[in-house]
């Protein structure tokens, strides 16, 4: 696995841990990404953010903390993203 995005409501996933890291880094206008610091067996460093009343974030257990927050900063905030349902 090179990356992974994940996306769901505000409040979900680690948006909803009480341990949730409180500062964080600018990503965007008003969008501060927060981060997770796993080790590559656990998914990889984790940068994760809230945006118009969603939770993203970014992983990959190849990839730098330069590299997600740099991937972070690039992603559109008007995509429209579906889920995969079977």
């Amino acid at each position: 696995m090179g990356l992974s995005v994940a996306v769901g409501p505000e409040g979900c996933c680690r948006d909803a841990d009480p341990r949730k890291i409180t500062d964080g880094t600018p990503i965007r206008d008003g969008i501060t990404a927060h981060y997770l610091n796993n080790q590559p067996e656990f998914g990889g460093p984790i940068p994760w953010w809230n945006e118009s009343g969603a939770y993203v974030a970014v992983s990959g257990p190849h990839l730098t903390k330069e590299d997600l927050i740099e991937i972070a900063e690039s992603m559109s905030d008007t995509a429209t993203l579906n889920a995969y349902q079977e």
